[in-house]
């Protein structure tokens, strides 16, 4: 027990730490969930691939940092689940519409990509050089997503 109490401590100090990501609030901000739908995401994924029990939804809820009921935890849960369901199906609409086109799906896989490569920078580097490298990759993603905020569609 008291090593899953250290384990579900570790989550909550993660998840302190990722919401000061500013990648992560600029995404966060401009998607269709709310930080707490978000945060509830975060908390199932975390524990689903950490833990080799089930964890119930009671738990769960205490590891927000506001704790909630576990009936609360599971509506949030699948309010975040069928929002992201609803902005898979809206850029599918707007495909099938005409109003995106393949160069739209061009630069959000060049965008995910180097999300991808962000991610897998280390976050605390010794030399000047990975510091100004992070760095620059940091603003070339906040570039990108200026750039998705512009985005036109013929609807």
């Amino acid at each position: 027990m008291m090593s899953e109490m250290n384990s579900l401590e570790e989550i909550r100090s993660n998840l302190e730490r990722l919401f000061k990501d500013p990648i992560l609030n600029i995404l966060l901000k401009n998607s269709n969930l709310t930080e707490i739908q978000l945060e509830t995401l975060i908390i199932e994924f975390l524990l689903e691939i950490s833990q080799s029990e089930k964890i119930n939804y009671t738990l769960k809820g205490l590891i927000r940092p506001k704790k909630v009921t576990r009936g609360s935890f599971h509506r949030t849960l699948q309010q975040a689940k069928k929002n992201i369901i609803s902005a898979l199906f809206t850029i599918l609409l707007l495909f099938y519409l005409g109003s995106l086109d393949e160069s739209f799906l061009n630069d959000f896989k060049l965008l995910a990509e180097r999300l991808k490569e962000y991610l897998s920078l280390p976050k605390t580097m010794n030399s000047r050089i990975s510091k100004k490298a992070f760095k620059d990759l940091e603003e070339e993603l906040l570039s990108g997503f200026k750039r998705f905020l512009e985005v036109k569609t013929r609807v």
